[in-house]
């Protein structure tokens, strides 16, 4: 009986899911085009965040960190322990910003340039919901799953 008990409890425990605190979360973004995009999250912009509502560019310099390859996905939110919701539930809107660019506009314009020309790739405007309905990834192009995430310029 004794022995039942045991091997009871360890199917139990193996049936757990981890630790909450050992669980990672991330959001990931998949070039499907075939060249570099650079990505930007808009509560992340260092000096002047922009957030939205507010969806004007205003960074002065500009670090070729955030490239994601042609074909290739990237954490955009690095995972860590803490979840996403958390990170959205502290924005002042409930909305993450994700700004893409192609490669070359970013290397042939200077950062006045691109604002005022808003020489942007693509804007998501992402909710909480959006998000888990995507499973917490992205594309660019946004894909048929994405068509109902609020966008600039709008979804085909």
């Amino acid at each position: 009986m004794r022995y039942l008990f045991f091997i009871l409890l360890l199917f139990v425990f193996a049936q757990c899911e981890k630790f909450p605190m050992d669980k990672k979360y991330s959001l990931s973004l998949k070039n499907n085009m075939d060249y570099s995009i650079v990505y930007i999250i808009g509560e992340s912009i260092q000096s002047m965040p922009t957030v939205y509502p507010d969806t004007s560019l205003d960074l002065d310099t500009f670090s070729f960190k955030l490239i994601i390859e042609p074909g290739e996905t990237a954490d955009i939110i690095k995972a860590s322990s803490v979840k996403i919701s958390e990170i959205i539930e502290d924005l002042p809107a409930d909305t993450l910003s994700v700004y893409l660019f192609h490669i070359d506009t970013l290397k042939n314009n200077t950062w006045a340039e691109v604002q005022a020309g808003y020489k942007i790739l693509k804007r998501y405007d992402l909710s909480l919901e959006d998000l888990e309905h995507l499973e917490y990834k992205l594309s660019y192009p946004p894909d048929a799953k994405m068509s109902g995430v609020k966008m600039y310029p709008p979804y085909p």
